[in-house]
């Protein structure tokens, strides 16, 4: 464990599978491991330990996933700053167990010809498909020099070995790669924002094979809604709370896409924070994007209060990230703040059933608990910079975002701040989808075809989710009042849900009359189903 102060402390996590059972927390200064049920520690090493096999000095900047079409948890920082040895971390789980080892990489981030001042890697985003782990970050001298990725063969990468094509000299500012929940997607998608005021941003691919990846930079395109201002410096409000003075407003870094990149079901979904109305910014809003694969602008929407400003208790949001399920619904996570209250952690949700570009109202999950000023004489009062939100690989239903959040003040540590920031878990599941006379009663509900046919069609949705066909039933299309019910059509729903329980590394349930060989479809067959169905959406 680390005893060093960080701001800020770049919060970002993943969660595994039910049957491994442990999240992965990566802090500034920390990598802590936790158990997914009960959310005890299970391991805590510094960062700088964690990769010290390596010879790093000083790693920042880390990045977190879990990959589950393959069981491995990818990291990602950098480290050796404004020196020679400027480099970029890379590591991955030999198990499927983060508690385990790790190949450990690094690598320098110069190239042969770099003049000495091109010295200081910045800001890795991280993403994959099943060809290539992407690490793409900013290269600086005193200014911002170029765009950089490195394009990780994958398959390679699993087996010990480090064998990567290197991109330089990328004009694109922060451009990201996108987490690919697709075994079978061939092309890793990039987003990456330009100007503000006309709100450009660019789609960016990765083709060709792993061993040989070909990066081609999308053209400019404009999102449809208008420009926005480009925040920067400490303009969040916040409630003074306990400090003996008026704190510092919070920094609220910047708009470009610095968080995550998702792809899914031939869609990209990606988050920002931009500072309303473009030209003369009185607040922050929350804006989120869906693209197709030509890189036109599909949906999109903001998490905001129009009526917020600095002074007057109204809402700002800031650092948000976005997941987005099997069942295409979304979660943005995001961190809020206001004058009347202190630096909150909270999300927004948007359902499938929603109208395009909507999103509930948000929701606070962890509450501020005090002032946050901390700055170390550096005059910027750093949050983020990062959040992570992802989809519970058990399941592809629910939802899990890190947010940070401003704690009790306390007495000074190392560094003599008694500001304190603190990281907390969200789990959030979307509403259950009711079924047809829900719930059944024995003794006076009567089978029918629909409810059946409502079965087959939430039961194909799972087995999608999980990289399997739909199933071949028999009498496909039950005619509901006048095809009656069965006990072949109860069995191929047991058979075809078993099938995606075990895709998903999950234990099947087990049923009542197993076989049913001789009875009669009943209540209790159907019930069982339904709720089987519910436990892994």
């Amino acid at each position: 464990m680390s005893g060093i102060f960080n701001i800020p402390p770049d919060t970002t996590g993943a969660v595994g599978t039910d049957s491994v059972n442990k999240v992965f927390v990566t802090l500034n200064n920390n990598y802590k491991i936790q158990n997914k049920a009960t959310g005890a520690q299970v391991s805590l090493v510094s960062i700088t330990a964690f990769w010290a096999a390596v010879g790093a000095s000083g790693p920042f900047d880390p990045r977190v996933q879990y990959d589950r079409f393959n069981d491995r948890w990818i990291l990602a920082a950098v480290s050796d700053r404004q020196t020679a040895n400027t480099s970029v971390l890379v590591g991955i789980s030999q198990t499927s167990d983060p508690s385990g080892s790790f190949f450990l990489f690094k690598v320098s981030a110069r190239t042969g010809s770099d003049p000495a001042a091109v010295n200081f890697a910045d800001f890795p985003m991280l993403g994959f498909n099943k060809n290539w782990v992407v690490v793409s970050f900013n290269m600086f001298a005193s200014i911002f020099n170029d765009g950089r990725a490195f394009v990780i063969n994958y398959p390679l990468l699993r087996t010990g070995t480090f064998s990567a094509t290197f991109f330089t000299g990328i004009s694109e500012f922060t451009m990201h790669p996108a987490t690919t929940y697709s075994a079978s997607e061939e092309t890793e998608y990039l987003v990456s924002q330009g100007s503000s005021a006309s709100a450009a941003y660019k789609l960016s691919t990765i083709t060709g094979t792993s061993a040989s990846p070909v990066l081609t930079i999308g053209s400019a395109k404009t999102r449809p809604g208008g420009g926005w201002t480009q925040p920067g410096g400490n303009i969040l409000p916040q409630a003074m709370g306990t400090c003996s003075s008026t704190p510092m407003n919070i920094d609220v870094g910047d708009s470009f896409i610095r968080h995550n990149v998702v792809f899914r079901n031939n869609s990209i979904w990606y988050a920002q924070t931009v500072g309303l109305p473009a030209g003369v910014l009185t607040r922050t809003a929350a804006q989120w994007t869906q693209l197709n694969t030509a890189g036109d602008v599909v949906q999109g929407g903001r998490i905001e209060d129009p009526t917020a400003t600095a002074s007057n208790g109204g809402k700002w949001y800031a650092y948000p990230s976005i997941a987005v399920n099997a069942n295409i619904d979304v979660l943005v996570g995001f961190s809020q703040m206001s004058s009347a209250q202190f630096a909150s952690a909270g999300y927004a949700y948007h359902d499938h059933s929603d109208g395009a570009g909507v999103m509930r109202d948000p929701v606070i999950y962890k509450a501020g608990e005090d002032c946050y000023s901390k700055d170390f004489g550096a005059g910027s009062n750093r949050w983020g910079d990062y959040s992570h939100t992802m989809v519970d690989p058990t399941g592809d239903r629910k939802f899990w975002t890190i947010q940070e959040y401003a704690r009790l003040q306390a007495a000074p540590s190392v560094g003599g701040s008694t500001s304190k920031w603190g990281t907390r878990w969200a789990q959030v599941s979307p509403p259950v989808v009711p079924f047809t006379d829900d719930p059944l009663s024995a003794g006076s509900t009567f089978i029918q075809a629909v409810h059946i046919t409502e079965l087959r069609t939430r039961v194909d949705a799972i087995r999608a989710a999980w990289s399997l066909s739909a199933f071949s039933y028999t009498d496909p299309t039950l005619t509901v009042g006048s095809t009656p019910v069965k006990a072949v059509h109860v069995t191929e729903l047991r058979t075809a849900l078993s099938e995606a329980y075990v895709a998903a590394d999950r234990t099947p349930p087990t049923f009542t009359d197993p076989s049913l060989t001789g009875v009669a479809v009943k209540v209790v067959h159907v019930a069982e189903l339904r709720a089987a169905v519910v436990a892994i959406e």
